[in-house]
Protein backbone atom coordinates (compact mmCIF):
# COMPACT_ATOMS: atom_id res chain seq x y z
CA UNK A 1 0.00 0.00 0.00
CA UNK A 2 1.01 3.59 -0.52
CA UNK A 3 1.20 5.86 2.40
CA UNK A 4 -1.75 7.84 1.56
CA UNK A 5 -3.98 4.79 2.30
CA UNK A 6 -3.42 5.34 5.81
CA UNK A 7 -5.60 8.59 5.13
CA UNK A 8 -8.56 7.00 3.97
CA UNK A 9 -9.06 5.81 7.24
CA UNK A 10 -8.57 9.42 8.95
CA UNK A 11 -11.32 10.18 7.04
CA UNK A 12 -13.41 7.48 8.36
CA UNK A 13 -12.58 9.10 11.80
CA UNK A 14 -14.34 12.26 10.62
CA UNK A 15 -17.63 11.26 9.52
CA UNK A 16 -19.67 8.70 11.01
CA UNK A 17 -20.58 6.16 8.26
CA UNK A 18 -24.09 7.18 8.44
CA UNK A 19 -24.20 10.80 9.52
CA UNK A 20 -27.70 11.26 11.68
CA UNK A 21 -28.39 14.01 13.70
CA UNK A 22 -31.39 14.44 16.57
CA UNK A 23 -34.95 16.01 16.49
CA UNK A 24 -33.91 16.97 20.13
CA UNK A 25 -36.23 19.54 21.83
CA UNK A 26 -35.14 23.59 22.37
CA UNK A 27 -38.40 24.09 24.00
CA UNK A 28 -40.68 22.09 26.50
CA UNK A 29 -43.85 24.39 28.11
CA UNK A 30 -44.60 23.65 30.99
CA UNK A 31 -40.47 23.64 31.71
CA UNK A 32 -38.77 20.31 32.75
CA UNK A 33 -38.76 19.78 36.58
CA UNK A 34 -41.21 23.16 36.40
CA UNK A 35 -43.86 23.51 39.56
CA UNK A 36 -46.81 25.17 39.22
CA UNK A 37 -50.05 25.97 40.97
CA UNK A 38 -52.44 26.16 38.08
CA UNK A 39 -53.20 23.26 35.54
CA UNK A 40 -51.84 23.87 32.23
CA UNK A 41 -54.32 23.38 29.50
CA UNK A 42 -51.60 21.40 27.39
CA UNK A 43 -48.46 20.29 27.05
CA UNK A 44 -46.49 21.98 23.83
CA UNK A 45 -42.66 20.25 23.03
CA UNK A 46 -41.13 22.48 20.50
CA UNK A 47 -38.69 20.05 18.45
CA UNK A 48 -35.16 21.53 16.46
CA UNK A 49 -36.33 19.97 13.24
CA UNK A 50 -39.48 18.51 12.07
CA UNK A 51 -40.59 15.26 13.53
CA UNK A 52 -43.69 12.93 12.81
CA UNK A 53 -45.54 11.08 15.61
CA UNK A 54 -46.30 7.42 14.22
CA UNK A 55 -48.55 6.68 16.72
CA UNK A 56 -50.75 8.76 19.52
CA UNK A 57 -49.69 6.54 21.84
CA UNK A 58 -45.87 7.21 21.05
CA UNK A 59 -46.86 10.61 22.97
CA UNK A 60 -48.22 10.40 26.90
CA UNK A 61 -48.55 12.43 30.11
CA UNK A 62 -48.77 10.13 33.19
CA UNK A 63 -49.81 10.97 36.72
CA UNK A 64 -48.28 8.86 39.71
CA UNK A 65 -50.33 6.11 39.39
CA UNK A 66 -49.38 5.55 35.65
CA UNK A 67 -52.83 6.81 34.50
CA UNK A 68 -52.92 9.55 31.68
CA UNK A 69 -53.59 13.05 31.67
CA UNK A 70 -54.42 13.78 28.15
CA UNK A 71 -58.01 14.96 27.26
CA UNK A 72 -57.43 13.89 23.71
CA UNK A 73 -54.73 12.05 21.84
CA UNK A 74 -50.96 14.05 21.31
CA UNK A 75 -50.61 15.37 17.73
CA UNK A 76 -48.21 17.54 15.57
CA UNK A 77 -48.96 20.96 14.79
CA UNK A 78 -49.84 21.32 11.44
CA UNK A 79 -48.95 24.80 11.15
CA UNK A 80 -45.44 23.94 12.12
CA UNK A 81 -44.80 20.39 12.17
CA UNK A 82 -41.66 21.16 14.44
CA UNK A 83 -44.67 20.87 17.60
CA UNK A 84 -45.74 18.67 18.95
CA UNK A 85 -48.92 19.37 21.83
CA UNK A 86 -50.36 16.83 24.58
CA UNK A 87 -53.93 18.41 25.38
CA UNK A 88 -54.50 17.67 29.47
CA UNK A 89 -57.20 17.24 30.89
CA UNK A 90 -58.50 20.33 32.99
CA UNK A 91 -58.12 20.43 36.96
CA UNK A 92 -55.41 17.97 37.41
CA UNK A 93 -55.05 17.12 40.55
CA UNK A 94 -51.91 18.08 42.54
CA UNK A 95 -48.99 15.61 42.02
CA UNK A 96 -46.25 15.29 39.69
CA UNK A 97 -46.47 14.11 35.72
CA UNK A 98 -44.41 12.62 33.36
CA UNK A 99 -43.92 13.42 30.05
CA UNK A 100 -42.97 11.03 27.27
CA UNK A 101 -42.61 10.95 23.95
CA UNK A 102 -41.40 8.99 20.75
CA UNK A 103 -40.86 10.96 17.66
CA UNK A 104 -38.93 10.62 14.04
CA UNK A 105 -36.90 13.37 12.97
CA UNK A 106 -36.82 14.71 9.33
CA UNK A 107 -33.26 12.56 9.29
CA UNK A 108 -35.18 9.69 10.33
CA UNK A 109 -33.85 8.86 13.70
CA UNK A 110 -36.02 8.29 16.50
CA UNK A 111 -36.10 10.01 19.18
CA UNK A 112 -37.53 9.37 22.65
CA UNK A 113 -37.57 11.31 25.76
CA UNK A 114 -39.30 12.46 28.57
CA UNK A 115 -39.74 15.06 30.75
CA UNK A 116 -41.44 16.32 34.36
CA UNK A 117 -43.53 18.71 36.02
CA UNK A 118 -45.29 19.55 39.15
CA UNK A 119 -48.84 20.32 39.61
CA UNK A 120 -49.73 21.97 43.22
CA UNK A 121 -46.43 20.30 45.05
CA UNK A 122 -43.07 21.49 46.67
CA UNK A 123 -40.90 18.67 44.96
CA UNK A 124 -41.42 16.45 42.51
CA UNK A 125 -41.46 12.48 42.94
CA UNK A 126 -39.82 10.08 40.68
CA UNK A 127 -40.74 9.91 37.02
CA UNK A 128 -43.52 6.82 36.06
CA UNK A 129 -42.32 4.11 33.36
CA UNK A 130 -43.14 5.31 29.83
CA UNK A 131 -44.01 2.66 27.05
CA UNK A 132 -41.53 1.85 24.67
CA UNK A 133 -38.54 0.87 27.02
CA UNK A 134 -38.20 -2.60 25.66
CA UNK A 135 -37.50 -1.61 22.43
CA UNK A 136 -33.97 -1.50 20.50
CA UNK A 137 -32.05 2.33 20.83
CA UNK A 138 -30.74 3.77 18.24
CA UNK A 139 -27.24 3.55 19.60
CA UNK A 140 -27.75 -0.67 20.80
CA UNK A 141 -26.24 -3.24 19.31
CA UNK A 142 -29.31 -4.33 17.26
CA UNK A 143 -29.34 -0.75 15.64
CA UNK A 144 -25.55 -0.69 15.06
CA UNK A 145 -24.95 -3.73 13.57
CA UNK A 146 -28.34 -3.03 11.22
CA UNK A 147 -26.34 -0.06 10.02
CA UNK A 148 -22.70 -1.69 9.59
CA UNK A 149 -23.70 -4.55 7.67
CA UNK A 150 -26.51 -2.88 5.51
CA UNK A 151 -23.54 0.20 4.78
CA UNK A 152 -20.91 -2.78 4.39
CA UNK A 153 -23.11 -4.49 1.72
CA UNK A 154 -24.29 -1.77 -0.41
CA UNK A 155 -19.98 -0.74 -0.51
CA UNK A 156 -19.10 -3.41 -1.16
CA UNK A 157 -21.14 -4.12 -4.41
CA UNK A 158 -19.97 -0.89 -5.88
CA UNK A 159 -16.51 -1.15 -4.53
CA UNK A 160 -16.50 -4.80 -6.09
CA UNK A 161 -17.45 -2.99 -9.34
CA UNK A 162 -14.55 -0.25 -8.95
CA UNK A 163 -11.66 -3.20 -8.26
CA UNK A 164 -12.48 -5.38 -11.27
CA UNK A 165 -12.94 -2.07 -13.45
CA UNK A 166 -10.07 0.04 -12.21
CA UNK A 167 -7.56 -2.63 -10.65
CA UNK A 168 -8.09 -5.38 -12.19
CA UNK A 169 -8.73 -4.39 -15.76
CA UNK A 170 -5.68 -2.12 -15.68
CA UNK A 171 -3.43 -5.05 -14.16
CA UNK A 172 -3.99 -7.07 -16.98
CA UNK A 173 -2.77 -4.12 -19.61
CA UNK A 174 0.46 -4.18 -20.86
CA UNK A 175 1.04 -6.87 -18.01
CA UNK A 176 4.01 -9.69 -18.10
CA UNK A 177 4.85 -12.27 -20.48
CA UNK A 178 2.35 -15.08 -19.27
CA UNK A 179 2.08 -18.39 -20.45
CA UNK A 180 -1.31 -19.43 -22.19
CA UNK A 181 -2.78 -21.99 -19.54
CA UNK A 182 -1.95 -19.64 -16.56
CA UNK A 183 -3.32 -16.78 -18.19
CA UNK A 184 -6.55 -18.41 -18.83
CA UNK A 185 -6.73 -20.39 -15.21
CA UNK A 186 -6.22 -16.36 -13.33
CA UNK A 187 -8.44 -14.67 -15.70
CA UNK A 188 -11.34 -17.64 -14.94
CA UNK A 189 -10.51 -17.76 -11.40
CA UNK A 190 -10.93 -13.72 -11.17
CA UNK A 191 -14.06 -13.81 -13.20
CA UNK A 192 -15.50 -16.59 -10.77
CA UNK A 193 -14.62 -14.67 -7.74
CA UNK A 194 -15.98 -11.66 -9.02
CA UNK A 195 -19.72 -12.87 -10.04
CA UNK A 196 -19.38 -15.33 -6.77
CA UNK A 197 -18.79 -11.85 -4.42
CA UNK A 198 -20.75 -9.88 -6.49
CA UNK A 199 -24.31 -12.61 -6.31
CA UNK A 200 -23.76 -13.11 -2.47
CA UNK A 201 -23.88 -9.35 -1.78
CA UNK A 202 -26.85 -8.50 -3.95
CA UNK A 203 -28.80 -10.82 -1.55
CA UNK A 204 -27.06 -10.19 1.18
CA UNK A 205 -27.63 -6.35 0.71
CA UNK A 206 -31.46 -7.19 0.30
CA UNK A 207 -31.92 -9.54 3.21
CA UNK A 208 -30.18 -6.69 5.17
CA UNK A 209 -32.53 -3.83 4.06
CA UNK A 210 -35.17 -6.55 5.63
CA UNK A 211 -33.31 -6.54 8.66
CA UNK A 212 -32.93 -2.59 8.96
CA UNK A 213 -36.55 -2.25 8.13
CA UNK A 214 -37.21 -4.58 11.18
CA UNK A 215 -34.83 -3.24 14.16
CA UNK A 216 -36.13 0.46 12.69
CA UNK A 217 -39.98 -0.37 12.79
CA UNK A 218 -39.19 -2.10 16.24
CA UNK A 219 -37.29 1.99 17.51
CA UNK A 220 -40.41 3.90 16.11
CA UNK A 221 -43.11 1.43 17.60
CA UNK A 222 -41.61 1.03 20.95
CA UNK A 223 -41.57 -2.60 20.55
CA UNK A 224 -38.78 -5.41 21.33
CA UNK A 225 -37.94 -7.15 18.35
CA UNK A 226 -39.78 -10.10 18.50
CA UNK A 227 -43.12 -7.93 19.50
CA UNK A 228 -42.50 -6.24 16.39
CA UNK A 229 -41.92 -9.17 14.29
CA UNK A 230 -45.43 -10.41 15.87
CA UNK A 231 -46.31 -6.82 14.66
CA UNK A 232 -47.00 -7.05 10.39
CA UNK A 233 -49.20 -3.87 10.68
CA UNK A 234 -47.01 -1.49 12.84
CA UNK A 235 -43.91 -2.73 10.48
CA UNK A 236 -46.42 -2.18 7.49
CA UNK A 237 -47.37 1.68 8.81
CA UNK A 238 -43.34 2.25 8.86
CA UNK A 239 -42.64 1.41 5.39
CA UNK A 240 -45.72 2.99 4.69
CA UNK A 241 -46.34 6.14 6.48
CA UNK A 242 -42.65 7.29 7.03
CA UNK A 243 -39.72 9.13 5.20
CA UNK A 244 -37.60 6.39 5.99
CA UNK A 245 -40.06 3.63 4.88
CA UNK A 246 -39.81 5.11 1.61
CA UNK A 247 -36.42 5.31 1.62
CA UNK A 248 -36.32 1.67 1.76
CA UNK A 249 -38.36 0.88 -0.98
CA UNK A 250 -37.10 3.13 -3.26
CA UNK A 251 -33.42 1.64 -2.15
CA UNK A 252 -35.25 -2.03 -2.48
CA UNK A 253 -36.34 -0.85 -6.01
CA UNK A 254 -32.84 0.09 -7.46
CA UNK A 255 -31.61 -3.35 -6.04
CA UNK A 256 -33.53 -5.54 -7.36
CA UNK A 257 -32.67 -3.48 -10.64
CA UNK A 258 -29.11 -4.07 -10.42
CA UNK A 259 -29.49 -7.59 -9.06
CA UNK A 260 -31.14 -7.84 -12.57
CA UNK A 261 -29.12 -6.21 -14.44
CA UNK A 262 -26.47 -8.42 -12.84
CA UNK A 263 -28.01 -11.81 -13.81
CA UNK A 264 -28.18 -10.23 -17.55
CA UNK A 265 -24.42 -9.77 -17.71
CA UNK A 266 -23.56 -12.74 -15.70
CA UNK A 267 -25.16 -15.07 -18.43
CA UNK A 268 -23.44 -12.66 -21.44
CA UNK A 269 -19.90 -13.92 -20.04
CA UNK A 270 -20.45 -17.24 -19.26
CA UNK A 271 -22.27 -17.89 -22.15
CA UNK A 272 -24.01 -21.69 -22.58
CA UNK A 273 -22.82 -24.93 -21.72
CA UNK A 274 -22.23 -25.61 -25.60
CA UNK A 275 -20.91 -22.44 -26.24
CA UNK A 276 -19.10 -20.87 -23.02
CA UNK A 277 -17.01 -17.69 -23.72
CA UNK A 278 -13.44 -16.99 -22.84
CA UNK A 279 -12.66 -15.34 -19.72
CA UNK A 280 -11.50 -11.65 -19.95
CA UNK A 281 -10.83 -8.86 -17.54
CA UNK A 282 -13.72 -6.98 -18.04
CA UNK A 283 -17.05 -7.45 -20.34
CA UNK A 284 -18.56 -4.86 -21.71
CA UNK A 285 -19.29 -1.44 -19.57
CA UNK A 286 -22.70 -0.60 -20.31
CA UNK A 287 -24.18 -2.96 -17.39
CA UNK A 288 -20.96 -1.79 -15.05
CA UNK A 289 -22.19 1.69 -15.87
CA UNK A 290 -25.85 0.75 -15.07
CA UNK A 291 -24.97 -1.02 -11.87
CA UNK A 292 -22.48 1.44 -10.63
CA UNK A 293 -24.77 4.51 -11.34
CA UNK A 294 -27.73 2.81 -9.46
CA UNK A 295 -25.30 2.15 -6.62
CA UNK A 296 -24.19 5.62 -6.23
CA UNK A 297 -28.08 6.87 -6.32
CA UNK A 298 -28.75 3.93 -3.19
CA UNK A 299 -25.08 5.68 -1.55
CA UNK A 300 -27.24 8.73 -2.05
CA UNK A 301 -30.31 7.33 -0.49
CA UNK A 302 -28.37 6.35 2.35
CA UNK A 303 -26.82 9.60 2.83
CA UNK A 304 -30.45 11.49 2.64
CA UNK A 305 -31.66 9.55 5.55
CA UNK A 306 -29.04 11.65 8.01
CA UNK A 307 -28.32 14.47 9.29
CA UNK A 308 -27.24 16.06 5.89
CA UNK A 309 -31.02 16.27 4.64
CA UNK A 310 -31.73 18.97 7.12
CA UNK A 311 -28.52 20.82 6.83
CA UNK A 312 -28.66 24.24 5.55
CA UNK A 313 -27.56 23.30 2.41
CA UNK A 314 -29.09 19.43 2.26
CA UNK A 315 -28.61 18.93 -1.33
CA UNK A 316 -25.14 19.40 -1.01
CA UNK A 317 -24.55 17.84 1.95
CA UNK A 318 -26.13 15.11 1.22
CA UNK A 319 -24.05 14.46 -2.17
CA UNK A 320 -21.19 15.08 -0.37
CA UNK A 321 -21.75 12.12 2.30
CA UNK A 322 -22.75 10.00 -0.54
CA UNK A 323 -19.50 10.55 -2.60
CA UNK A 324 -17.51 10.20 0.80
CA UNK A 325 -19.45 6.90 1.06
CA UNK A 326 -18.40 5.59 -2.20
CA UNK A 327 -14.65 6.09 -1.84
CA UNK A 328 -14.46 4.76 1.14
CA UNK A 329 -16.73 1.48 -0.40
CA UNK A 330 -13.58 1.39 -3.14
CA UNK A 331 -10.84 1.58 -0.63
CA UNK A 332 -11.92 -0.91 1.79
CA UNK A 333 -13.76 -3.18 -0.27
CA UNK A 334 -10.47 -3.09 -2.83
CA UNK A 335 -8.05 -3.82 0.39
CA UNK A 336 -9.98 -6.88 1.10
CA UNK A 337 -9.59 -7.96 -2.42
CA UNK A 338 -6.18 -7.17 -3.00
CA UNK A 339 -5.24 -9.60 -0.03
CA UNK A 340 -7.74 -12.13 -1.59
CA UNK A 341 -5.41 -11.73 -4.80
CA UNK A 342 -2.37 -11.31 -2.82
CA UNK A 343 -3.06 -14.49 -1.45
CA UNK A 344 -4.40 -16.47 -4.19
CA UNK A 345 -3.01 -15.77 -7.77
CA UNK A 346 0.62 -17.32 -6.67
CA UNK A 347 -1.37 -20.40 -5.87
CA UNK A 348 -3.19 -20.87 -9.02
CA UNK A 349 -0.25 -19.91 -11.48
CA UNK A 350 2.81 -20.54 -9.46
CA UNK A 351 5.09 -18.58 -12.35
CA UNK A 352 3.42 -16.17 -13.08
CA UNK A 353 0.92 -15.54 -10.21
CA UNK A 354 3.61 -13.30 -8.15
CA UNK A 355 4.03 -10.76 -10.72
CA UNK A 356 0.09 -10.40 -11.49
CA UNK A 357 -0.32 -10.13 -7.41
CA UNK A 358 2.48 -7.13 -7.77
CA UNK A 359 0.33 -5.69 -10.74
CA UNK A 360 -2.83 -5.65 -8.68
CA UNK A 361 -1.25 -4.21 -5.94
CA UNK A 362 0.04 -1.36 -7.74
CA UNK A 363 -2.99 -0.82 -9.62
CA UNK A 364 -4.87 -0.68 -6.31
CA UNK A 365 -2.46 1.45 -4.25
CA UNK A 366 -3.11 4.53 -7.45
CA UNK A 367 -6.93 4.02 -7.42
CA UNK A 368 -7.07 4.27 -3.44
CA UNK A 369 -4.92 7.15 -3.82
CA UNK A 370 -7.53 8.79 -5.60
CA UNK A 371 -10.29 7.51 -3.57
CA UNK A 372 -8.09 9.00 -0.29
CA UNK A 373 -8.93 12.12 -1.58
CA UNK A 374 -11.83 12.26 -2.35
CA UNK A 375 -12.51 10.61 1.24
CA UNK A 376 -10.92 13.47 2.79
CA UNK A 377 -12.08 16.55 1.74
CA UNK A 378 -15.43 15.16 1.61
CA UNK A 379 -15.04 13.67 5.50
CA UNK A 380 -13.75 16.97 6.39
CA UNK A 381 -16.53 18.79 5.56
CA UNK A 382 -19.09 16.81 6.56
CA UNK A 383 -16.95 16.82 10.31
CA UNK A 384 -16.39 20.40 10.05
CA UNK A 385 -20.41 20.21 9.81
CA UNK A 386 -21.14 18.11 12.80
CA UNK A 387 -18.50 20.47 15.47
CA UNK A 388 -18.78 24.26 16.16
CA UNK A 389 -15.17 24.14 17.92
CA UNK A 390 -12.13 21.89 18.79
CA UNK A 391 -13.09 21.35 22.57
CA UNK A 392 -16.46 19.15 21.44
CA UNK A 393 -13.70 16.60 20.83
CA UNK A 394 -13.75 16.64 24.35
CA UNK A 395 -16.96 17.01 26.44
CA UNK A 396 -19.14 15.75 23.74
CA UNK A 397 -19.83 11.61 23.49
CA UNK A 398 -19.65 12.27 19.16
CA UNK A 399 -16.42 13.86 19.49
CA UNK A 400 -15.06 11.36 21.77
CA UNK A 401 -15.84 8.45 18.76
CA UNK A 402 -14.06 10.89 16.80
CA UNK A 403 -11.22 10.70 18.55
CA UNK A 404 -11.28 6.91 19.33
CA UNK A 405 -11.19 6.07 15.76
CA UNK A 406 -8.04 8.42 15.52
CA UNK A 407 -6.73 5.98 17.84
CA UNK A 408 -7.36 2.89 15.94
CA UNK A 409 -5.57 4.55 13.15
CA UNK A 410 -2.16 4.12 14.68
CA UNK A 411 -1.44 0.55 13.91
CA UNK A 412 -2.59 1.19 10.42
CA UNK A 413 -0.49 4.41 9.62
CA UNK A 414 2.69 2.11 10.62
CA UNK A 415 1.50 -0.72 8.71
CA UNK A 416 0.59 1.41 6.14
CA UNK A 417 4.17 3.32 5.84
CA UNK A 418 5.81 -0.59 5.98
CA UNK A 419 3.67 -1.80 2.62
CA UNK A 420 4.40 1.02 0.91
CA UNK A 421 8.64 0.30 0.93
CA UNK A 422 7.49 -3.11 0.53
CA UNK A 423 5.31 -2.15 -2.50
CA UNK A 424 8.09 0.18 -4.34
CA UNK A 425 10.77 -2.78 -3.86
CA UNK A 426 8.21 -5.41 -5.59
CA UNK A 427 8.09 -3.69 -8.76
CA UNK A 428 11.50 -3.31 -9.74
CA UNK A 429 11.61 -7.59 -9.36
CA UNK A 430 10.02 -9.26 -12.48
CA UNK A 431 9.13 -12.33 -9.80
CA UNK A 432 8.93 -11.19 -6.22
CA UNK A 433 9.62 -14.13 -3.36
CA UNK A 434 6.90 -15.67 -1.70
CA UNK A 435 8.10 -13.98 1.70
CA UNK A 436 7.82 -10.24 0.56
CA UNK A 437 4.31 -10.88 -0.65
CA UNK A 438 4.16 -12.40 2.95
CA UNK A 439 4.44 -9.52 4.81
CA UNK A 440 2.57 -7.51 2.54
CA UNK A 441 -0.64 -9.94 2.85
CA UNK A 442 0.39 -9.96 6.87
CA UNK A 443 0.08 -6.01 6.93
CA UNK A 444 -3.37 -6.21 4.60
CA UNK A 445 -5.11 -8.80 6.71
CA UNK A 446 -3.92 -6.57 10.08
CA UNK A 447 -5.59 -3.08 8.24
CA UNK A 448 -8.72 -4.92 7.33
CA UNK A 449 -8.36 -6.42 11.39
CA UNK A 450 -8.65 -2.58 12.39
CA UNK A 451 -10.71 -1.20 9.58
CA UNK A 452 -13.67 -3.87 10.95
CA UNK A 453 -13.10 -1.82 14.48
CA UNK A 454 -13.66 1.62 13.07
CA UNK A 455 -16.55 0.43 11.24
CA UNK A 456 -18.43 -0.21 14.14
CA UNK A 457 -17.20 2.90 16.29
CA UNK A 458 -18.55 4.20 13.28
CA UNK A 459 -21.82 2.77 13.38
CA UNK A 460 -22.48 3.41 16.81
CA UNK A 461 -21.23 7.73 15.85
CA UNK A 462 -23.71 7.03 13.28
CA UNK A 463 -26.35 7.46 16.45
CA UNK A 464 -24.73 9.47 18.42
CA UNK A 465 -25.37 13.54 19.39
CA UNK A 466 -23.50 15.38 16.95
CA UNK A 467 -21.75 18.83 18.54
CA UNK A 468 -23.92 21.12 16.15
CA UNK A 469 -27.39 20.98 16.27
Amino acid sequence: MRFPLLLALVIAMMVPAIALGHAVPVDITPRGAELTDASPAQVQITFSEEIQLLNTRDADVLDQNGQSALSSPAFVDPNDVRVLNLPLRPDLLEGTYTVGWRVMGQDTHVVPGQSLFGVGVDELASPVAVAGGAAPSETGPWAVSARTIHLAALGGLLGLLAFRWLVWRRAWVDGPTLEAGERTTMLEWGRDQFWFAFGTLALFAMVTEAYLLVVKSAIANGLSLLANLQDPAGISEVLANTRFGDLVQLRGALLFVVFGTATWQFLSEFGSSSEPKPARPVDRAFPAVLMGSLLVAILFGVAFSGHAAVAPLPAFHTAVHAVHLAALATWITGLVATLVVLRKLPNIAPNGGRAMATRVLGAFSTVATVAIALAFATGAIRAFGHLTGPEQLINTTYGNLILLKLALLLPIAVLALRSRRVLNALRRISRPSEAALLMVRRSVAIEIAVTVLIIVTAGVLAASEPGRL
